[in-house]
């Protein structure tokens, strides 16, 4: 087959030749599974689509140059497909490398953030809303003792009605100044 030759089965040392490798190179890459055999050759559509899977165009001879591009099975790998599972899977070295970067670019949006005082750890939250809560539920707990001596000189439903929501006010309105307080306190960490 000529070099110009994109698609079919060809023998290894063929394929090295269109690629401009040695031919050990390729049979390395078919010996570690990189590169299959299709009845004892390679397909060069599926061989091109798997370098391009697998090796960093930056340092490989066979994806650099213009033999590689010629293919039309590379555009279709450098187009970025990432799945927003918990375990993304790459198509490419070049989509793992956006990707990266990416993440990487967020994470120091974040840390940005952070310095700015726009952002607080989630567990110190949680922790002063927890105080906050805890003094709350013993408040509202304490108002039978509290109260039930002065509600039972009481004559009228409606009188009862508004020393419980005045008392159960207070310990409602104690929550939110708490909470305030100890979201106010959380230093942010630079």
């Amino acid at each position: 087959m000529t070099s110009s030759a994109t698609t079919g089965q060809i023998s290894q040392a063929e394929y090295a030749r269109l690629r401009g490798v040695s031919r050990q190179a390729v049979n390395a890459l078919v010996a570690r599974g990189v590169l299959p055999l299709i009845n004892g050759k390679v397909d060069i559509a599926v061989a091109d689509m798997k370098l391009a899977e697998h090796l960093n165009p930056a340092k490989s001879k066979i994806l650099a140059g213009e033999k590689m591009i010629a293919s039309a099975a590379v555009p279709a790998m450098m187009k970025p497909e990432v799945e927003t599972s918990a375990a993304p899977k790459y198509q490419s070295y070049q989509v793992a490398k956006t990707v990266r970067e990416n993440l990487a670019a967020q994470r120091e949006e974040i840390e940005l953030r952070k310095a700015q005082g726009e952002l607080i750890e989630r567990e110190m939250v949680t922790r002063a809303l927890t105080t906050a809560a805890v003094m709350v539920r013993d408040a509202v707990l304490g108002v039978p003792r509290r109260v039930s001596a002065e509600l039972a000189t009481f004559t009228s439903g409606r009188e009862i009605e508004e020393r419980l929501d005045r008392e159960l006010r207070n310990a409602l309105e104690m929550f939110v100044r708490q909470a305030l307080t100890q979201i106010g306190s959380i230093e942010v960490t630079h």
